[in-house]
């Protein structure tokens, strides 16, 4: 159950890559992208690049905060039994 979460996020960027590159004008954007790039509005391939972005990036985070936390609990386990 530790890695669900950063699976949910990874797994949602890769559907929202392939939704979106798949041509139609309709894309699965967050709305507040361009207050942080002014150049991705009224642009929805840039929309979409943006949104992917933000949604690859926190499901990394996730990852590294997961991992370090089973290395924590590894070696704390390790201490308790040596």
């Amino acid at each position: 159950m530790r890695f669900v979460t950063p699976s949910l996020f990874i797994a949602t960027a890769v559907f929202l890559f392939f939704y979106n590159g798949r041509g139609g004008d309709d894309v699965l954007a967050f709305s507040f992208v361009p207050t942080f790039w002014p150049e991705a509005a009224g642009d929805p391939e840039r929309l979409s690049m943006g949104t992917i972005g933000i949604v690859l990036a926190l499901g990394l985070v996730f990852l590294v905060r997961d991992l370090a936390l089973l290395a924590r609990a590894r070696r704390q386990r390790a201490e308790q039994d040596g």
